[in-house]
């Protein structure tokens, strides 16, 4: 069609990073303060929360995903919410854990000895220190949300025309593959490219997050 790829690969990662990044804020938003709320309510509560959790991760996430996608419609709009829906758990799980440890710490024992609310305590005292490993598994998930997405739109569920995603381009390429290869290479590199980039960012966030490995990281770092 006489399209130019490199301009349609820039604008296709728009619309593929937008569905990354506002995918993985509402997820994880809400799947940390499910979280934190059965790390810290502890008992029937904890257990009802986690056993919706682990109901919906023995669901296939493909399965799930085209269910609620066919339901409600290809689009942008309803990808970010199918991304949320489904990936959500992930955070809940890692919080919750993450919320066990630290409870038994004694800065939360001195806190609620201080008449502290239980909104106090998670606010003030177990929320920031849970961002940083939070923070990390976001950045990875966002690699996971991008591929995600590209695979619906590749299978017709996502982006649809005349918006375009990095997966959608591989699948609107795929009947020129043996006329005009670069129609599926380009936008295929570029899908590998960032989630490589992606991983090697969590990599250094990870590092620059823990005092010991920032400390490790600079000194072999050093000019």
């Amino acid at each position: 069609m006489g399209r130019d790829v490199l301009s349609r690969v820039m604008y296709a990662g728009q619309i593929s990073l937008f569905v990354g990044l506002l995918g993985v804020l509402v997820s994880g938003v809400f799947g940390t303060i499910i979280g934190l709320w059965a790390g810290y309510a502890r008992g029937r509560t904890e257990g009802i929360l986690m056993r919706i959790v682990d109901l919906q991760m023995s669901v296939p996430f493909l399965l799930l995903a085209m269910i609620v996608l066919f339901t409600l419609g290809p689009g942008v709009t309803n990808v970010i919410i199918v991304l949320a829906l489904v990936r959500w758990p992930v955070y809940a799980r890692i919080s919750r854990s993450l919320v066990l440890d630290i409870g038994s710490a004694p800065f939360i024992d001195f806190s609620k000895m201080q008449g502290a609310s239980g909104l106090r305590v998670v606010m003030t005292s177990i929320l920031p220190n849970i961002i940083s490993p939070m923070a990390v598994i976001a950045t990875l998930e966002v690699a996971r949300v991008i591929l995600a997405e590209s695979t619906l739109s590749f299978l017709g569920l996502g982006v649809q025309a005349p918006e375009t995603s990095w997966g959608l381009m591989v699948a609107q390429g795929r009947q020129y593959i043996t006329t005009a290869p670069w129609t599926i290479y380009v936008p295929g590199a570029t899908i590998f490219l960032v989630g490589l980039s992606i991983t090697f960012l969590v990599g250094w966030i990870r590092n620059m997050s823990d005092p010991l490995l920032r400390m490790k990281w600079l000194y072999q770092n050093r000019p």
